[in-house]
This record gives C-alpha cells, sequence and structure tokens, in this order.
C-alpha cells in the first residue's frame, strides 16, 4: 500500500486547501497528513494561526477521504518521516521551497521516498457576486416573490453555482468551541474562508 504524506498549517481550512489535499492523495492508497503546531506558523508566517492546532486537526479528520491526521514538530528534525517511512511526500507548489530541505532529511534518514511538487493550479471560480444575485431572484420568482427567504435564496443560489471544492468547504461541520463571541467569530472566519 503506497503511503502518501503532506504537511501543512491549513489553518481556517479553504477550498485551496481541499484542492491540494484532493490531488495529494491520489497519489496512493494511505493517505497522512501532517499538521505544523503553532510555534512553527509563528516562526515561519510570523502570526499565530487564527484556528488552534486542535481545531484544523479536526478539520481535515472531517474531510469526506478520511486523511490520517497528526500533529508534527518539526523542531524534532522530521522524527515522524523515519516512523510513517511515506513512499511519497507530496508538495503545494507554495512549498516547493521545502523540496531541498526534504531532500535532505530524507538522505539523513536513509529513506527512498519519492518527493512530488504539484503545479499551480487554480480553482475555477466560475461565479461572480451578479451571477449569484441574478440565480437568487430566479428562484425567488419560482417561489411565487414569498418575502423573507432573501438569505436562503441567496445560499441556494451560492451552493448551484459555487465550484465542487468550495462546496465541500461548506459541508463541513464547524469545528466545537463553547458559545459566545468566540463562536460567532470562528462561523465568520469559517465563512470567510470558503470565499476566499
Amino acid at each position: 500500500m503506497t503511503k502518501v504524506l503532506v504537511f501543512g498549517t491549513f489553518d481556517r481550512l479553504n477550498a485551496g486547501h481541499i484542492s491540494f489535499l484532493e490531488r495529494a492523495q491520489r497519489f496512493g492508497a494511505e493517505f497522512i497528513v501532517l499538521v505544523v503546531e503553532d510555534e512553527f506558523v509563528i516562526k515561519y508566517k510570523g502570526k499565530l494561526p487564527v484556528w488552534s492546532l486542535k481545531m484544523r486537526m479536526g478539520a481535515l479528520r472531517r474531510l469526506p477521504f478520511k486523511p490520517k491526521v497528526y500533529a508534527e514538530d518539526i523542531r524534532e528534525s522530521w522524527k515522524s518521516l523515519k516512523t510513517i517511512q511515506p513512499d511519497v511526500i507530496v508538495l503545494s507548489a507554495e512549498q516547493a521551497g521545502w523540496r531541498h530541505r526534504l531532500d535532505v532529511v530524507l538522505k539523513e534518514y536513509n529513506l527512498p521516498t519519492r518527493v512530488e511538487v504539484l503545479s499551480e493550479k487554480q480553482l475555477e471560480t466560475n461565479a461572480t457576486e451578479e451571477q449569484i444575485r441574478s440565480r437568487a431572484r430566479e428562484i425567488f420568482l419560482q417561489h411565487d416573490s414569498q418575502p423573507g427567504h432573501d438569505m436562503d435564496n441567496w445560499l441556494q443560489a451560492e451552493n448551484e453555482l459555487m465550484p465542487l471544492a468550495f462546496r465541500k468547504v461548506a459541508e463541513l461541520s464547524p469545528p466545537k468551541v463553547k458559545q459566545g463571541k468566540t463562536t460567532k467569530w470562528l462561523l465568520v472566519s469559517l465563512v470567510h474562508a470558503a470565499l476566499s
């Protein structure tokens, strides 16, 4: 069974992440995702992730293709590579700069792992706001112009017009957190991530 490994932050899981993961998981039967810890994100991106490590891992575990998800402490010199011994590591175009470092580590651990770098692939967002507005109006008219369903009509129009990867994000269950301002803030973040 071919083991495929990817790594990343996966903060505010979005359609770009899902597209990358869908493409990467095609390289083998066993799909493993390493989610880097907050300290790494601060060091390399200069800021804390919006979602906690637990939330990021939980969102990935709820994806339809059910990857195995683990936390990765890169400060430990990629020791998980020795444990997992992947057949293939897939990098996004954005991660291509990690290729050399991975080659060095794989050689150090004497692993015959192949490293694949995916080309940059833009998601086709073929629905403009005007197209969604137009479709929402059609839905409104189909329902005998009944007032009070503006949001339902808009969401139905968006769902019909947006690409598959965005729909998958929209279908995710939101991370479980305590009620209050945090919940509202996370909901806004989830919607923002799905649309960005």
